[in-house]
């Protein structure tokens, strides 16, 4: 996986490395690969391996960078939970996705979400559905068999999940980002708005306030 990004992706930064890791590893040392780690945090990959070193033992790591982000600790575990769910409970048909679904239906759901959000109309298994019922009608049953075969708890699961539920009906966070920028941009400059949009952020982030 390193050498196919190395070969397929240009330096982009650069910086002054002393260490030579071959003589590192020679001489029983653990290196930490400055250089490749350095070009690998410029290639963003939704599934990226990941090297380095920690409590003196190397370690090669899987980064999932497709959760969403936020607005609450609780909205990003509830979507972590979402998406572990979906994958632990994922019926045996689509253990070969290319049979349920063809590419660009699914190149085109991803367009449509990345544009509309969950306003998008969704192809799914050659029907259409709105992401909402989606989410409440398929989705959501999939993952709460998923997490209850990782055998979380019930309670756990009914919280996160509910998250999940409420925000198909709720304005989204990037909703309301967007609402009170053009709100505060009425009465105030540009910079203060978006700093008073980063204060109500963070305050709402630190009380566990979904919007």
């Amino acid at each position: 996986m390193f050498k196919d990004d190395i070969a397929r992706h240009k330096i982009l930064i650069a910086k002054e490395i002393k260490n030579n890791s071959l003589e590192e590893l020679s001489q029983g040392k653990i290196p930490k690969l400055q250089a490749l780690n350095l070009h690998n945090g410029t290639v963003y990959h939704w599934n990226r391996c990941c090297y380095g070193v920690g409590n003196g033992k190397a370690h090669v790591r899987i980064e999932n960078r497709y959760i969403p982000a936020g607005p609450t600790v609780k909205d990003e575990v509830a979507n972590f939970a979402f998406w572990i769910g979906m994958m632990m409970g994922r019926p045996k048909e689509f253990d070969d996705m290319a049979k349920v679904m063809e590419f660009r239906d699914v190149k085109s759901n991803f367009i449509k979400a990345a544009r509309t959000g969950k306003e998008s109309v969704m192809r799914w298994k050659r029907e259409q559905y709105s992401a909402r019922k989606l989410i409440n009608k398929y989705l959501l049953p999939i993952a709460y068999e998923g997490l209850k075969k990782a055998k979380i708890a019930e309670e756990d699961i009914e919280q996160y999940l509910r998250i999940i539920e409420e925000r198909t009906t709720k304005e989204t966070a990037s909703q309301w980002c967007i609402r009170n920028y053009r709100k505060l941009k009425k009465t105030h400059k540009k910079d203060d708005a978006l700093m008073m949009l980063t204060k109500a952020i963070y305050n709402n982030q630190s009380k566990s306030i979904i919007p």
